[in-house]
C-alpha cells in the first residue's frame, strides 16, 4: 500500500472507486433483460445481473476497508483531517509501515470490517477516537448489515448464510418463502430509501460513502 500525505487524497480515490461501481451498476441495469424469449448479445441475463451486483458490493466494501486502514494510519502519524485539524495519536511511528507494524502487533493481519473492532482500535490509538469512532458509531447498524452481506458473498458457509437470512428479516420484515440470492436481494427496491426509491445496493454504497466522508473529518 503506497504512502499517502493527505486524508483528502485517500477519500478522493475512494469516491472515485465508488463512482466506477455506481456507473457499472447503472449500465448493467440498462442492459438487464426481462421478459419472455432470449436476450440478445448486448443484454444481460438475470444470473449475470445478480453476479455483477454481488461483485460491485464486494468491491465497494473492499475499497471501504482499504480507506479505513489508510486514514487510520495517517491519523496515527499525526496527519490532519480534511478540515485541517490535527488528530492526536498516542503513538509516534516513523512512517506508514512502522505504524502498521505497531497496529498489527502479534496479529497475522489487521481487520477493518468489524465496527466494534475498529472502534476499540480507535480508543487505544487515537485521542477520543474521533473522527473515525464517531463516523462508525453513527452508521453502526447499516455497516453491520453490509458486512454480513459481504460475508455471504465471500463465504459459502452455514454461519454466513444464517447471518444473511437475519439481514433479510431485518430489511424486508420477514424471510421470503424463497430465499433470494444475494445479488437478487441487492437489486431489490428498498422501500425505506425515500424518493426516488433506490435498490439495496445503491443504499449500501451510499452508507459506505457517507461513513468515509465522516471518517475524513
Amino acid at each position: 500500500m503506497s504512502e499517502r500525505r493527505r486524508v483528502s487524497a485517500v477519500l478522493r480515490d475512494f469516491r472515485n472507486d465508488l463512482g466506477r461501481w455506481r456507473r457499472l451498476h447503472e449500465q448493467s441495469q440498462k442492459r438487464y433483460f426481462s421478459g419472455p424469449g432470449r436476450p440478445g448479445n448486448n443484454r444481460l441475463t438475470e444470473a449475470q445481473m445478480y453476479l455483477i451486483s454481488e461483485a460491485i458490493m464486494f468491491k465497494g466494501f473492499s475499497s471501504y476497508e482499504r480507506l479505513l486502514e489508510e486514514i487510520f494510519v495517517l491519523y496515527c502519524r499525526g496527519m490532519k483531517d480534511v478540515k485541517g485539524r490535527t488528530i492526536k495519536s498516542y503513538i509516534h511511528p516513523e512512517n506508514a509501515g512502522h505504524a502498521r507494524s505497531i497496529l498489527k502487533s502479534s496479529m497475522n493481519f489487521l481487520e477493518w470490517n468489524s465496527v466494534d473492532t475498529v472502534i476499540s482500535r480507535c480508543d487505544v490509538y487515537l485521542e477520543d477516537g474521533n473522527p473515525i469512532k464517531s463516523a462508525l458509531a453513527a452508521n453502526r447498524a447499516s455497516l453491520e448489515i453490509i458486512r454480513k452481506i459481504r460475508n455471504a458473498i465471500a463465504h459459502n458457509s452455514d454461519e454466513a448464510w444464517a447471518q444473511y437470512r437475519k439481514v433479510l428479516i431485518s430489511e424486508l420484515g420477514a424471510l421470503p418463502l424463497k430465499v433470494p440470492k444475494v445479488g437478487e436481494f441487492l437489486v431489490t427496491t428498498n422501500k425505506k430509501s425515500g424518493k426516488p426509491q433506490k435498490v439495496y445496493l445503491t443504499t449500501y454504497l451510499d452508507v459506505l460513502e457517507n461513513t468515509a466522508v465522516l471518517c475524513g473529518g
